[in-house]
């Protein structure tokens, strides 16, 4: 797993913690910090997706491993 595919799912498990305090305060301060990581989250992970997705044609290109 690359750089980005650790810090999404290191970001899922601070974002399923922001989401219980904010089920427990009802902080819209939370809610939106919440809603941004997820983004955030959701992005990295799909850029990690991407960068595997070239390097697999860069190899199956150049015939590397």
């Amino acid at each position: 797993m690359r750089k980005h595919g650790v810090k999404g799912k290191a970001g899922d498990a601070v974002g399923r913690a922001k989401r219980q305090v904010k089920e427990w305060t009802a902080d819209t301060k939370v809610q939106v910090e919440d809603t941004v990581g997820k983004v955030k989250d959701k992005a990295e992970k799909a850029l990690d997706q991407i960068k595997d997705a070239a390097l697999d044609v860069k190899d199956k290109v150049t015939g590397g491993g």
